[in-house]
């Protein structure tokens, strides 16, 4: 699969989450091995692109399927002083990551419509 290839699944991928097709925690497998095999092969996209990839990445890693920890982290951080909005940038669960997605989506489609 050349680079082109890859970046569409991607954008399938990114579209078969959002519009309800896959779980968050398929999403997250999928999407982890996609980005990690991108870094370990050296095969980077345009600055524009890959910066998208990479806060994506940010954004699958601060997910968290088992509700019952998410919870108790989040109790946990709200102890610690931290507020909601900086909790929830830490700590997501399946809807927050589905609209992180969504709008790295769109942007990942903006960026690709101006390349044509």
């Amino acid at each position: 699969m050349n680079k082109a290839e890859r970046l569409r699944s991607i954008l399938e991928l990114m579209k078969d989450f959002v519009d309800g097709n896959i779980s968050a925690k398929n999403f997250e497998r999928k999407y982890m091995l996609i980005w990690n095999y991108i870094r370990d092969k050296s095969l980077y996209y345009s600055h524009k692109i890959q910066t998208i990839l990479d806060e994506l990445f940010t954004d699958v890693d601060t997910f968290e399927s088992n509700n019952k920890l998410l919870k108790e982290l989040r109790k946990e951080m709200k102890e610690d002083g931290y507020t909601i909005k900086q909790i929830n940038k830490m700590y997501t669960d399946e809807e927050g990551l589905k609209k992180y997605v969504k709008a790295k989506l769109k942007k990942l489609t903006s960026v690709l419509k101006k390349k044509k």
